[in-house]
């Protein structure tokens, strides 16, 4: 839909089904791995090198205004029951291989994921890449 206006299908939706579904992971070698898995098996694929952290979170109405009222970065089923999730936010955190000479990371880098700065190495460069995309639910 090219305007973005949100309008309800005009036929009968009866089935749905995943073509293909994928997971995403980091890791203990800082990769970003995809993980497929269908009726032979599994098999992963690098994505990115150098990935410190992989972020999720979902953006939840939880009074069913349209507007996103909560990010929840662990959700789960239950936590989830009952509003409409209409975003979703990836951040990913990128790290230099190496550390570098007299350099400490700001806290900053790290609050937009909410790590836990006691378990990472501040003495590489970070950087954070940001996306979020508004998620459109027909069922009406």
């Amino acid at each position: 839909n090219r305007s973005g206006v949100t309008v309800p299908p005009t036929f009968s939706v009866y089935r749905v089904g995943v073509f293909e579904s994928y997971t995403y992971f980091v890791d203990e070698d800082r990769v970003l791995q995809r993980l497929r898995a269908d009726s032979t098996g599994a098999s992963t694929q690098p994505v990115a090198i150098n990935i410190g952290s992989l972020q999720v979170a979902l953006g939840v109405d939880t009074n069913n205004d349209g507007q996103i009222d909560a990010w929840m970065n662990a959700p789960t089923a239950a936590n989830v029951a009952g509003n409409r999730v209409i975003g979703i936010q990836v951040t990913i955190l990128g790290r230099t291989d190496r550390t570098v000479t007299d350099w400490l990371e700001p806290d900053t880098t790290f609050q937009v994921a909410d790590l836990n700065i006691n378990d990472v190495d501040r003495a590489a460069k970070w950087r954070s890449i940001q996306v979020e995309a508004a998620l459109r639910n027909y069922l009406f």
